[in-house]
């Protein structure tokens, strides 16, 4: 039998690469681009560097001047210094303006008055037209370091005062015919007028007289109902746990007269 020859496989080939051949590289731009880097950079280190320092500087410049009032030959007089000259002068007259117009708004609201936005600009209106116009009011104003706003809270005040004491004014023809008598040439001059065709127009003074005559009394119904603590007038002392002891015997008082009540 014969035998059967087994071919053997040739093995592929195996490519050999060529010798690698890298690119040239050229120190020359390489430097250049390393340059130009180091450039960019110190230019955007200079510009951080610059911000920072007027950044720093404007900051100075607010505070320094935020927290003075004036500079006197590089010597700074100070808003504290200011302010505690303004509270000696003027502290006890402010606080007791700020505490009474507390007071009316507090006793407004109890009683239910409240004034309009439409309520104040009529009677802002009123008040440009007898100073000169709102021009000149608001010149004015600027020259005192007041604005509008401050004047509408004014305003306000004073309407809401005006509400509630004319709700308490009440008055008779004979009242009325005895204050014209009293007033006519004050309110009238020479102009001849009866009584009867001014009625309408008695009746709102009579009433805005009785609200000035009534508007100290009212107020020291609201101070001697109210709690005040003037810390003007008065300046705290501090103790030991001195606010949870208030309010504990606060709320043992409105108990105890709650259940006396009952």
């Amino acid at each position: 039998m014969a035998k059967t020859e087994k071919k053997v496989a040739t093995p592929a080939k195996i490519a050999i690469p060529k010798k690698l051949t890298l690119p040239k590289i050229d120190l020359n731009k390489l430097r250049e681009k390393f340059n130009t880097d180091k450039v960019v950079k110190t230019i955007v280190l200079a510009l951080i560097l610059v911000f920072s320092f007027a950044l720093v500087d404007l900051l100075v410049q607010y505070l320094n001047n935020s927290y003075s009032v004036a500079i006197v030959n590089g010597v700074r007089i100070t808003r504290g210094d200011f302010y505690n000259r303004l509270e000696k002068t003027y502290g006890l007259s402010t606080t007791k303006s700020l505490i009474q117009e507390e007071l009316v708004t507090q006793g407004a609201a109890k009683e239910g008055v409240a004034v309009t936005e439409d309520d104040i600009q009529k009677r802002l209106n009123d008040y440009y037209n007898e100073n000169g116009g709102r021009d000149a009011v608001l010149a004015t104003l600027k020259a005192n370091n007041f604005t509008e706003q401050d004047v509408r809270e004014q305003i306000k005040i004073g309407l809401l005062m005006e509400k509630v004491l004319a709700k308490r004014v009440s008055y008779t023809d004979k009242e009325l015919e005895d204050f014209f008598k009293q007033y006519k040439d004050v309110l009238y001059g020479t102009e001849k007028v009866k009584f009867e065709d001014k009625k309408a127009e008695i009746v709102e003074y009579y009433v805005n007289k009785s609200v000035q005559d009534l508007k100290e009394g009212w107020l020291a119904e609201l101070e001697a109902a109210a709690k005040v603590q003037n810390n003007v007038a008065n300046v705290p002392k501090y103790g030991f746990l001195k606010t949870s002891t208030t309010i504990v015997k606060n709320l043992y008082t409105e108990i105890s007269n709650q259940l006396k009540s009952n």
